[in-house]
């Protein structure tokens, strides 16, 4: 009997040891003192929130949540920026090179694209810039930090030469400054047998064109090259204001147009703007009209050059004998009534003529 209890304390001991226990995995404890409580053992001091006065604010505050739709901008503000309000430093500049027109020579020193995006010049050597002659003939452009450099060469009458035998090696030649039947397109701006005007042998003088239509034309000779060709050139003197009109000087080959200039600058560099002519019988005009600047050439000045005050011809304007008044010669007119000659002073001062007008002819 003693052996039987002993087997079956054995066994329950050994069943004992076998038996487990499985926890749900999601379980997590609630540490907060109310959750043990119970319900009818509770503090009387914690209060059910949904037992509360409406009229409470309830300051309890939760995340928000964010329901709206993400924003897409589909603006073009990607588009690819114009290259030459650019900055170099800017790291996009160099994805505008796909369109940049390279030199095949090497860029120049004053394009900033070019530099960024061109293959540089050989270092050493020079060329002349064929590409504006009109700005400089007498420069070399020189390689130096791979884009060419201009700088001083030749003088006011040479420009610059590639020597066609050795590339990169420039010198000076003489510019073609005189008519030698030939106008060479290279040289269109200093070349006179590329200039078509009408050649004029004393540069600085001007004179009053009246054709008897509004507006007068102020004609001048002026050094159209820049290297001693000179040539007389029409400005009407519409051009320098409202109902402006050419004025002249009876004592010098000198005109300008009113409206460019205040009646004080422009009478500051005349002597006189009127004559007294003589009238039928000889003897002078009581009232004389003296001009824009209202000074009248006196007698003692000798001949004079002006125009006929009934058609406004081109006139020489000669002393009477009793040296009171002035009389008037007319230059020679054509048969169709226009001006083919106008009135010259002499250097010296101490005769006048009519000469041709070729102001607008070749």
């Amino acid at each position: 009997m003693r052996f039987l209890i002993t087997g079956l304390a054995l066994a329950l001991l050994a069943g004992c040891d076998s038996y487990t226990v499985e926890l749900n995995p999601n379980w997590e404890e609630d540490s907060s003192e109310a959750s043990i409580q119970d319900p009818t053992t509770a503090d009387p001091s914690v209060v059910d929130p949904s037992s509360e006065d409406p009229s409470v604010e309830d300051t309890t505050t939760e995340d928000p949540v964010d329901t709206e739709p993400p924003v897409i901008d589909l603006s073009l503000d990607d588009e690819p920026a114009d290259p030459d309000e650019m900055d170099p430093d800017d790291p996009t500049f160099e994805g505008n090179c796909e369109d940049v027109i390279c030199p095949e020579e090497g860029p120049y020193c004053y394009d900033a694209l070019g530099i960024e995006c061109c293959p540089a010049c050989e270092a050493g050597l020079a060329i002349c810039d064929s590409n504006m002659p009109m700005i400089d003939y007498h420069s070399q452009y020189v390689c130096a930090g791979g884009c060419w450099q201009s700088e001083p060469l030749c003088d006011g009458e040479s420009y610059c030469k590639e020597n066609p035998e050795a590339s990169g090696d420039v010198g000076c030649a003489p510019l073609p400054l005189t008519f030698d039947d030939f106008c060479d397109p290279q040289f269109e701006y200093v070349d006179p047998d590329c200039q078509l005007c009408s050649y004029c042998e004393f540069p600085g003088e001007s004179y009053c064109h009246r054709t008897g239509v509004s507006p007068d034309n102020l004609i001048q000779c002026v050094d159209q090259t820049g290297y001693g060709h000179h040539c007389w050139i029409s400005e009407p003197c519409s051009t320098s204001g409202f109902d402006s009109y050419c004025v002249e000087d009876f004592a010098q080959n000198l005109a300008a147009c009113t409206g460019f200039d205040t009646q004080e600058s422009i009478c500051s560099q005349f002597i006189c703007t009127g004559v007294e002519t003589c009238n039928a019988d000889g003897t002078a005009d009581e009232n004389p009209e003296c001009g824009f600047c209202n000074t009248c050439c006196d007698a003692t000045y000798g001949p004079l050059c002006g125009n006929d005050s009934i058609q406004s011809e081109a006139a020489i304007l000669v002393p009477n004998s009793e040296g009171s008044c002035f009389e008037t010669e007319l230059c020679e007119e054509d048969a169709i009534g226009t001006t083919t000659s106008y009135c010259r002073i002499s250097n010296d001062g101490l005769s006048a003529s009519c000469e041709p007008a070729n102001f607008f002819g070749p």
